[in-house]
């Protein structure tokens, strides 16, 4: 559990930091949105992305469920 903050709500939250290739392997596809990708960490391009994939539950409990989130920028 690590402390999150949105929107100034202060929460502890599970956070997993995973491997590019983590989600292909386990064969599942993004509710929407997408996925890390191993291009996301690879060391070779310079700088890997910074990339979050929200579960589900957090996504629906702390945002709403709105789709507004896909492609912005967390800090």
């Amino acid at each position: 559990m690590v402390n999150v903050e949105v929107d100034g709500t202060l929460a502890q939250e599970n956070v997993i930091a995973v491997t590019g290739a983590y989600y292909s392997l386990l064969g599942t596809k993004p509710y929407r949105g997408r996925l890390i990708e191993p291009a996301d960490t690879s060391l070779s391009s310079g700088s890997p992305s910074q990339v979050a994939v929200l579960g589900y539950e957090f996504w629906r409990r702390r945002f709403g469920g709105t789709l507004r989130l896909l492609g912005s920028r967390f800090e």
